[in-house]
């Protein structure tokens, strides 16, 4: 069975501070998704899995509209619309699914179909960090590093690229290791100390 659309991560290198941190920018989705992976919604009601994943999208159901939000948006397998996959997009992030928050945070990161908003993608990206989206807590780090919507804090940028990290993320894992050396031996423990705290709350006590 043919993805619903291709996942590609680009990854762009930022000097920021004297070191680099890996941007991901997965599209369109942080997980790779195909018809298939969500058919069994459909009960096979519908031979055009395409047609029966849109009716789930209107339905309500937030998978669906995430991937039918970012297929319109990118223009895979459905004609291009970006007006039309936002407002996929959105429904699904109301309802608080981890990857359309994430792609909403690229989006409004990138300013790429909206006006750039640094600060609304530091919050889609926080949100989705904290359901344990590894790609989101790679890009919340930057914020924590080039100051754009909040203070500089090098310790809470190590503890997400942590977190990230332990959850594969290649680029995350280089990321943490060059800013380790821009920080103090305290400061890594830290670090280290809070990414635990938060993985072993499920990501609700990452403040």
């Amino acid at each position: 069975m043919r993805t619903i659309f291709c996942t590609l991560t680009i990854v762009a290198f930022m000097s920021l501070s004297g070191f680099a941190i890996a941007e991901d920018k997965v599209w369109p989705d942080g997980k790779i998704r195909t018809f298939q992976d969500v058919r069994s919604k459909l009960n096979n009601s519908s031979p055009n899995p395409l047609t029966g994943l849109i009716d789930l999208a209107n339905a309500g159901d937030s998978d669906a509209q995430a991937v039918v939000g970012a297929a319109y948006f990118i223009g895979d397998e459905l004609p291009k619309d970006m007006a039309l996959g936002l407002r996929y997009l959105r429904m699904a992030a109301a309802k608080g699914h981890a990857d359309a928050l994430y792609n909403l945070g690229v989006i409004y990161d990138e300013g790429n179909g909206v006006l750039q908003d640094k600060e609304s993608a530091f919050k889609l990206y926080l949100s989705a960090a904290h359901k344990g989206h590894p790609q989101a807590q790679n890009n919340l780090s930057r914020f924590y590093v080039d100051e754009v919507v909040i203070k500089k804090n090098i310790v809470k940028a190590h503890m997400w690229l942590n977190l990230a990290s332990a959850q594969g993320n290649d680029g995350s894992r280089t990321s943490r290791d060059a800013i380790a050396k821009y920080m103090t031996p305290q400061e890594i423990r830290t670090a280290n100390q809070l990414a635990k705290k938060c993985l072993e709350s499920r990501y609700k006590q990452c403040d």
